[in-house]
């Protein structure tokens, strides 16, 4: 056979053969952005500033007013102690000290010290007419952290302007709000109650600890900061009176790093009709992934049957942040689907594939996240399909905790805080909210699914 007619026949036949090989796609689950990412290492720095205010007003006299040495008491000394040693990677630490009621006010380090006194909350000090924490809000700055003790007995519109100054001055500047509840021994008077603004003694001589008078510490400052002081605050002998269930940190970001798939850690079982894949190769695209373990690869038979597959992943939230549970997340599903043509994967009208593929029964724990993904092959049209599904959180669950020291119209229990539901569920809608407004997700779940 002549030699001429042998290379054009090959020729023809590479020519042949490279026109009915399938495009090669590799596709990896796209990367959130980095700004959802939270580091939590100490970082070192020139200088840190501690500002401690202490609530003047009489209505936390009674808290040093008994003859025992209070909770109360142990606090004020546990929270210098652990500003002093609290940043032992920064070359300076500054330490200031106020006084608050209707105004704020610097004072010595002596004079803070006096708050273990009766005299320090003098009702003849002008500024102890009211107690305004709002006052005790200044702007957030970087490498500064504010502590704020009060009883929270505020007047109702007192409420909004404290949560107005929160929201503005830290949450919506990305710094955190921690809230610390206490309950101490107290002997005086508990003012500014419900909507008549009643006042009432409260003696707890005698009683069980439960029905000790609760003080809070507000701690400002970045998520970081507020999370180490805490932390110090327990190393410093705190745990006598720090309890973590009482402990909670406002703060628009709810994970440190992002949860993804893990087929090789998982290994879900599959129901009839569908497999997992290394490799999917319908004849008009071959679509591999560098990392199998964060995209599962499937094939579904045409056939009308619904199938679930459960996961585990891993799950990593911020310490003492606003926790989830299987009623807090909102599936977002985006889907392309590969086009011959353009050799590409390609946003189509899928909405029969946003049926095809739901995600749900979440559970979540401090390690872990399970969930299923119900697939119904019927609503999945024929091809390769992209599939990206962040969950986006939409709520948090509620602190029992919360209710439980919350005091109802009209009630003169000293063992609870007018307004504390109140004033604690508006700074959870205010960080649910900017969590939401910036997309936030807490996972990103990739597949290629295809049907045949």
């Amino acid at each position: 056979m002549n030699k001429v007619y042998l290379l054009v026949l090959a020729s023809c036949l590479m020519a042949l053969l490279t026109a009915c090989s399938p495009a090669t796609v590799e596709v990896e689950c796209p990367p959130a952005s980095p700004a959802q990412q939270v580091s939590t290492a100490e970082t070192k720095r020139d200088s840190m500033t501690v500002n401690i205010y202490i609530d003047g007003t009489p209505s936390m006299q009674g808290f040093v007013s008994t003859n025992a040495n209070t909770k109360y008491m142990e606090a004020i000394r546990i929270l210098d102690s652990s500003a002093s040693t609290g940043w032992v990677k920064a070359k300076k630490t500054n330490i200031n000290y106020f006084r608050f009621g209707t105004k704020s006010e610097p004072v010595s380090r002596d004079i803070y010290l006096s708050s273990l006194k009766a005299e320090f909350y003098d009702p003849s000090n002008p500024i102890s007419a009211v107690s305004q924490i709002d006052k005790a809000i200044t702007s957030a700055k970087k490498d500064n952290i504010s502590i704020i003790v009060t009883d929270l007995y505020q007047k109702g519109t007192d409420v909004t302007l404290v949560r107005n100054a929160l929201r503005e001055q830290y949450l919506r500047q990305g710094y955190a709000v921690g809230v610390l509840g206490i309950k101490s021994e107290f002997n005086g008077t508990i003012y500014d109650v419900g909507t008549q603004n009643t006042s009432f003694d409260y003696n707890t001589q005698g009683k069980n600890s439960s029905k000790f008078h609760p003080f809070y510490v507000i701690i400002l400052g970045s998520y970081n900061d507020v999370t180490h002081y805490y932390e110090k605050l327990k190393i410093g002998g705190g745990e006598k009176i720090v309890n973590d269930d009482n402990f909670i940190i406002f703060y628009p970001k709810l994970i440190s790093t992002i949860s993804t798939l893990n087929t090789e850690q998982t290994k879900p079982s599959l129901s009839k009709g569908i497999k997992r894949v290394a490799t999917i190769n319908n004849g008009d695209v071959k679509v591999k992934t560098k990392n199998k373990k964060l995209v599962d690869l499937l094939t579904v038979e045409n056939i009308n049957s619904e199938a679930t597959i459960s996961y585990e992943v891993d799950y990593q939230p911020l310490p003492y942040t606003l926790e989830l549970d299987g009623e807090s997340i909102n599936p977002v599903i985006s889907t392309k689907t590969f086009d011959k043509k353009n050799n590409t994967f390609l946003v189509r009208d899928n909405s029969g594939l946003n049926e095809g593929i739901k995600l749900g029964q979440w559970s979540f724990n401090k390690k872990k996240i399970e969930f299923s993904a119900n697939i119904n092959t019927k609503d999945i049209p024929s091809g390769v399909h992209f599939i990206t599904i962040d969950a986006l959180p939409i709520s948090t669950k509620n602190y029992k905790w919360w209710q439980d020291w919350n005091s109802k119209e009209g009630s003169l229990d000293g063992s609870k805080t007018d307004n504390l539901l109140l004033f604690l569920r508006e700074l959870q809608s205010i960080t649910v909210d900017l969590v939401k407004n910036q997309n936030y997700i807490i996972g990103r779940f990739c597949y290629v699914i295809q049907k045949k």
